[in-house]
């Protein structure tokens, strides 16, 4: 069973303005438990927190794709050490059959219609793994920074992306240290990981004399490279240029 909720609100662009309409969906048999069970838990971090961060406002404030969006987005994130994740998106198809008593439906050239956008640690998810790594700790802290984006038509014919909402106050600190944390391997930049894991810790393990095998093992594990792609020496760690 399903959960429709419908939150109309109002934007300017430019001279124009643009009513928004936001549907969400929230599955009962997925989504009740979890947030009854949690319900508490974020109740109390949230209230034990008193750190606020304000990052800068993202601009521009509309995009002419969601390629476009992405793409800014993806440098605004690396550049204020923050990550957000999707909450709610909907297909223009589905969205446009959902309004089909609107004049104009949204160009489905779009794929989607809109996203509401939370900051990672806005979220909580239930454990999903077997208990063995027991000491991993949960991201969320109560934050209350989104981005919510919907395609509009600015001018007749004329489609954009634009921000509808934007909380820029999150409750964490933000440091290259703490978002290096949230990228996945095939997201970071090699060179860069590789430098600073280096010079804290490869070095360490070298001068420990530990076994190349196990070298290569910790090189694998942090980079993704394996011993041929690596020159090491105490002092030196560079990735080969030899293919």
């Amino acid at each position: 069973c399903e959960k429709q909720k419908r939150v109309k609100s109002s934007d300017h662009l430019g001279n124009k303005r643009a009513d928004v309409e936001h549907i969400t969906f929230t599955s009962d048999s997925d989504s009740s438990s979890l947030e009854t069970a949690f319900k508490p838990i974020r109740s109390a971090l949230r209230a034990s927190r008193t750190t606020k961060t304000c990052a800068p406002t993202l601009l521009p404030r509309t995009f002419a794709s969601w390629d476009a969006f992405e793409l800014a987005f993806t440098e605004y994130k690396r550049a204020n050490f923050l990550c957000f994740r999707t909450r709610s998106s909907r297909f223009c198809e589905a969205y446009n059959q959902d309004n089909h008593k609107k004049k104009t439906p949204i160009p489905t050239r779009f794929k989607w219609a809109f996203k509401n956008l939370a900051c990672t640690h806005a979220c909580v998810q239930g454990s999903r793994g077997s208990g063995a790594r027991s000491n991993r700790k949960s991201r969320f802290t109560g934050c209350r920074a989104r981005l919510d984006l919907i395609v509009v038509e600015v001018t007749p014919g004329e489609w954009s992306i634009a921000i509808t909402k934007e909380v820029r106050t999150h409750n964490h600190t933000t440091t290259s240290d703490g978002f290096s944390t949230y990228l996945r391997s095939d997201q970071l930049d090699s060179a860069k990981v590789l430098g600073e894991i280096a010079h804290k810790q490869l070095g360490t393990l070298i001068d420990a004399d530990v076994g190349t095998k196990k070298l290569g093992h910790f090189i694998a594990d942090k980079t993704g490279w394996s011993m041929l792609d690596v020159k090491c020496s105490p002092n030196s760690y560079t990735k080969s240029t030899q293919d």
